[in-house]
Protein backbone atom coordinates (compact mmCIF):
# COMPACT_ATOMS: atom_id res chain seq x y z
CA UNK A 1 0.00 0.00 0.00
CA UNK A 2 2.79 2.43 0.85
CA UNK A 3 4.63 2.07 -2.45
CA UNK A 4 1.40 2.31 -4.42
CA UNK A 5 0.86 5.69 -2.79
CA UNK A 6 4.31 7.02 -3.52
CA UNK A 7 6.58 5.83 -0.71
CA UNK A 8 10.22 6.10 -1.74
CA UNK A 9 11.66 2.68 -2.50
CA UNK A 10 15.31 3.68 -2.44
CA UNK A 11 15.38 5.90 0.63
CA UNK A 12 18.39 5.20 2.85
CA UNK A 13 18.37 4.72 6.61
CA UNK A 14 20.54 7.43 8.16
CA UNK A 15 22.34 5.03 10.50
CA UNK A 16 23.72 2.63 7.87
CA UNK A 17 22.58 3.66 4.39
CA UNK A 18 20.46 0.54 3.96
CA UNK A 19 17.54 0.84 1.54
CA UNK A 20 14.39 -1.29 1.68
CA UNK A 21 15.92 -3.47 -1.06
CA UNK A 22 19.03 -4.06 1.08
CA UNK A 23 16.74 -5.14 3.91
CA UNK A 24 14.77 -7.46 1.62
CA UNK A 25 18.08 -9.06 0.62
CA UNK A 26 19.07 -9.45 4.28
CA UNK A 27 15.81 -11.27 4.91
CA UNK A 28 16.00 -13.27 1.66
CA UNK A 29 12.53 -11.97 0.82
CA UNK A 30 12.05 -12.46 -2.90
CA UNK A 31 8.42 -11.20 -2.88
CA UNK A 32 9.46 -7.99 -1.16
CA UNK A 33 12.45 -7.53 -3.50
CA UNK A 34 10.15 -8.01 -6.51
CA UNK A 35 7.64 -5.48 -5.19
CA UNK A 36 10.31 -2.89 -4.42
CA UNK A 37 11.92 -3.37 -7.83
CA UNK A 38 8.56 -3.06 -9.57
CA UNK A 39 8.06 0.28 -7.85
CA UNK A 40 11.47 1.63 -8.80
CA UNK A 41 13.96 0.47 -6.17
CA UNK A 42 17.52 1.03 -7.34
CA UNK A 43 19.40 -2.27 -7.44
CA UNK A 44 22.74 -0.49 -7.84
CA UNK A 45 22.59 1.70 -4.73
CA UNK A 46 25.36 1.30 -2.14
CA UNK A 47 24.91 1.25 1.62
CA UNK A 48 27.46 2.86 3.94
CA UNK A 49 29.68 -0.23 3.69
CA UNK A 50 29.73 0.01 -0.11
CA UNK A 51 27.46 -3.00 -0.63
CA UNK A 52 24.60 -3.28 -3.10
CA UNK A 53 21.48 -5.35 -2.40
CA UNK A 54 22.91 -8.04 -4.71
CA UNK A 55 26.15 -8.18 -2.71
CA UNK A 56 24.16 -8.57 0.50
CA UNK A 57 22.02 -11.32 -1.04
CA UNK A 58 25.21 -13.16 -2.05
CA UNK A 59 26.60 -12.88 1.48
CA UNK A 60 23.33 -14.06 3.02
CA UNK A 61 23.13 -17.06 0.73
CA UNK A 62 26.69 -18.02 1.65
CA UNK A 63 26.02 -17.93 5.40
CA UNK A 64 22.65 -19.66 5.44
CA UNK A 65 21.03 -22.70 3.96
CA UNK A 66 17.98 -20.71 2.88
CA UNK A 67 16.73 -20.91 -0.65
CA UNK A 68 18.29 -18.46 -3.05
CA UNK A 69 15.11 -16.98 -4.53
CA UNK A 70 15.99 -13.39 -3.67
CA UNK A 71 19.56 -13.85 -4.87
CA UNK A 72 18.44 -15.33 -8.19
CA UNK A 73 15.95 -12.51 -8.69
CA UNK A 74 18.55 -9.79 -8.01
CA UNK A 75 21.08 -11.48 -10.29
CA UNK A 76 18.49 -11.64 -13.06
CA UNK A 77 17.38 -8.00 -12.84
CA UNK A 78 20.96 -6.75 -12.54
CA UNK A 79 21.74 -8.25 -15.96
CA UNK A 80 19.06 -6.23 -17.77
CA UNK A 81 18.44 -2.49 -17.65
CA UNK A 82 14.92 -1.27 -16.93
CA UNK A 83 12.69 -0.57 -19.88
CA UNK A 84 12.30 3.00 -21.06
CA UNK A 85 8.61 2.76 -20.11
CA UNK A 86 9.42 1.88 -16.52
CA UNK A 87 12.07 4.59 -16.31
CA UNK A 88 9.59 7.19 -17.56
CA UNK A 89 6.96 6.01 -15.07
CA UNK A 90 9.37 6.44 -12.16
CA UNK A 91 10.44 9.91 -13.30
CA UNK A 92 6.82 11.09 -13.67
CA UNK A 93 5.76 9.65 -10.32
CA UNK A 94 8.79 11.16 -8.59
CA UNK A 95 8.18 14.55 -10.22
CA UNK A 96 4.59 14.55 -8.98
CA UNK A 97 5.55 13.47 -5.49
CA UNK A 98 3.57 11.24 -3.17
CA UNK A 99 1.07 13.94 -2.22
CA UNK A 100 0.12 14.65 -5.82
CA UNK A 101 -0.14 11.11 -7.21
CA UNK A 102 -3.91 11.45 -7.04
CA UNK A 103 -3.55 14.23 -9.64
CA UNK A 104 -2.55 11.65 -12.26
CA UNK A 105 -6.26 11.40 -13.05
CA UNK A 106 -6.19 15.08 -14.11
CA UNK A 107 -3.32 14.70 -16.58
CA UNK A 108 -4.25 15.25 -20.24
CA UNK A 109 -3.22 11.73 -21.28
CA UNK A 110 -5.09 8.57 -22.21
CA UNK A 111 -6.71 6.40 -19.57
CA UNK A 112 -4.25 3.63 -20.43
CA UNK A 113 -1.36 5.97 -19.59
CA UNK A 114 -3.04 7.00 -16.33
CA UNK A 115 -3.49 3.34 -15.37
CA UNK A 116 0.13 2.65 -16.26
CA UNK A 117 1.34 5.51 -14.05
CA UNK A 118 -0.81 4.20 -11.22
CA UNK A 119 0.54 0.63 -11.62
CA UNK A 120 -2.85 -0.68 -12.67
CA UNK A 121 -1.56 -1.69 -16.08
CA UNK A 122 1.20 -4.24 -16.60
Amino acid sequence: MLVEHGALTSIKRPEDGQTPLHLAALRNSEPLARLLYKFGADINVFNDEGLTPLAIARMMYNVSTADKGCLDFLINVSKNPRSLQDSCRFVIREALGAKRLKDIAKLPVSSIMKEFLLYKYD
